[in-house]
């Protein structure tokens, strides 16, 4: 006798479970489906979560649940879907969050959520929303560009003083086409136990160097996941919810997850992945896993979670994150859940380096339609100099330079730009030593 089970969903309200297609026949051991009750999905400016419960049943070895869309109605698994995260132990509705890397601005979805068992697939009554708010706007900034001897043509350098937002600002960013004969881009870790400066790391056949991902401030080993002439070291390890023990609940909890990554291939082409490690293998995605503190837990990245596996064979990359921009839109926003979590923390950092209103010293990179990378560096935190810019007006800044895809790397005292072995950007304080750097390099 087959199980008895049933799919109940809550879209921002509770939904009927069961399948509604007239075309979809109940299974005899189906329960009659609910009637929906009138509700919504709930929507954000950088994505939209979909409520639901799932009966016991329906979370043993082969089952499978999610949500699925579309823009046209009654959506199903042949559409837009994503599997989800762990059900709750307490029987409570789960959460899911379909980010806005899926969805797009100004267009009303249409979402199910469904269980796949017995090689059925079972569907809830429909709900739709919308992203709330409107594409991201660009910040228009004024740039000098800055002559540096020995710099080629295939590099163009560039410095604003303009005000953002009616504070200081001072921004570098430096553009080259890696793809060409004269300039490569490469990754450098020297492996020092008490870390190197950017300064100390620029070779001789270095045009332009930044600092790189974040690391161990006891051991100066990097944190995560790069590539070093082809050479993949360092995993995408599992993070606590929190590293505060008064945090009780989230300190011993842990989570499965992706975080950004930035590398080129062979040829120079850029790419910004997610990247998720299982089994002692490393993955990359197109999308994040959508994790959320205290709300979605999600099992180990695999074939098909978050999504398919990109095969990509970078040269060179480095980890870090959060992933800032996908497809010219942010994807961080301000939304907290009812336990006062960041909703698009999906990387789960710590410090508050996913808060849409983090501002300081920012280290970014990016790059354009059409392929060109992008080094963006801004002081922040410097009274009569520059404040610094949020995650949000970043994104908005490199928007109007044209840059599509952006990665945020370690920032406050590591930030620096070294052109031509120029130190560019403030060095109050002095600058702090770091693990990774990346950069313009003559080409081999």
């Amino acid at each position: 006798m087959k199980r008895l089970f049933y799919l109940s969903a809550l879209c921002g309200i509770l939904l009927s479970g069961g399948c509604t297609d007239e075309n979809e026949a109940y299974p005899g051991s189906l329960p009659n489906p609910y009637n929906a009750l009138a509700g919504d999905a709930k929507s954000y400016p950088a994505c939209i979560t979909v409520s639901y419960r799932v009966a016991a049943d329906a979370v043993n070895d082969g089952y499978r649940y999610g949500v699925c869309w579309n823009t046209t109605g009654r959506p199903t698994i042949e559409d837009d879907y994503q599997y989800g995260p762990q059900k709750p132990s307490d029987g409570t509705a789960l959460m899911q969050i379909i980010p806005n890397t899926r969805l797009k601005y100004g267009v009303t979805y249409h979402f199910r959520a469904f269980v796949i068992a017995d090689s059925q697939v079972y569907y809830t009554d429909e709900t739709t929303a919308a992203l709330d708010g409107e594409s991201l706007a660009p910040i228009d900034l004024e740039w000098t560009r800055q002559e540096f001897a020995g710099l080629p043509s295939g590099i163009e350098v560039y410095k604003t003083t303009s005000d953002l937002n009616g504070r200081k600002f001072q921004a570098w960013y430096a553009v080259a086409d890696c793809s060409g004969e004269e300039v490569e881009l490469r990754v450098q870790d020297p492996g020092n136990p008490n870390g190197v400066t950017v300064d100390g790391q620029f070779t001789d056949d270095c045009y332009v160097l930044i600092n790189g991902g974040l690391f161990d401030f006891t051991t100066h080993v990097h944190d995560g996941i790069k590539v070093i002439d082809g050479v993949l070291t360092g995993t995408v390890y599992n993070p606590r919810g929190s590293w505060n023990a008064g945090d009780a609940e989230e300190y011993n909890r842990w989570y499965q997850v992706t975080r950004g990554i930035f590398g080129v291939d062979d040829s120079g082409k850029p790419s910004i992945f997610w990247a998720g490690t299982a089994n002692e293998r490393t993955s990359y995605y197109a999308h994040p896993l959508p994790s959320v503190r205290g709300e979605a837990q999600y099992a180990a990245v695999s074939n098909v979670l978050p999504t398919t596996p990109t095969e990509w064979a970078p040269r060179f990359a480095v980890g870090c994150g959060p992933v800032l921009m996908r497809g010219g839109e942010c994807l961080i926003d301000g939304a907290v859940t009812e336990k006062g979590y960041q909703l698009t923390d999906y990387e789960i950092w710590t410090d508050g380096l996913a808060l849409a209103s983090y501002r300081a010293d920012q280290t970014i990179v990016g790059y354009t339609a059409d392929g060109k990378v992008i080094l963006f560096i801004c002081d922040g935190r410097v009274e009569g100099l520059s404040l610094g810019a949020t995650h949000r007006e970043a994104c908005a800044i490199l928007k109007s330079l044209g840059c599509v895809d952006a990665l945020k790397l370690d920032g406050g005292g590591s930030t620096a730009m070294v052109v031509c072995k120029e130190h560019v950007n403030d060095l109050t304080g002095g600058n702090r030593p770091v693990a990774t750097t990346l950069g313009f390099f003559k080409k081999q």
